[in-house]
């Protein structure tokens, strides 16, 4: 499982969210960003960067650093969800196999 990790004096703040369902073929617009965005694909697949072209598939996700642009790489045709957060410092995002949501104590 991977998560992040936030410093426990710097949780990040909520701005917005909301779940797009992109039909046909529609390109991401161009902008720099004014807080982080997280994008979580259920259906298709977004094609979309920021740093690098990125293609993204149902039960993937990807995360955008504020004060870059990012924009639609290719064509896209899926349904994601997105939320856009703030944080006053930096975040890590760490995979732990050990990790188990849904054991029991």
């Amino acid at each position: 499982m991977q998560y992040l990790s936030f410093k426990k004096d710097k949780l990040p703040t909520y701005v917005c969210a909301g779940k797009s369902a992109l039909e046909g073929p529609f390109k991401h617009v161009e902008r720099r960003l004014n807080e982080y965005e997280i994008f979580f694909v259920i259906d298709g697949r977004l094609e979309i960067e920021q740093d690098t072209r990125e293609t993204v598939y149902p039960g993937e996700y990807v995360i955008h650093k504020k004060g870059l642009v990012q924009r639609g790489s290719d064509f896209s045709e899926c349904k994601f969800y997105w939320l856009h957060f703030d944080l006053q410092s930096e975040f890590s995002a760490v995979r732990d196999e050990s990790c188990n949501i849904n054991a029991e104590a």
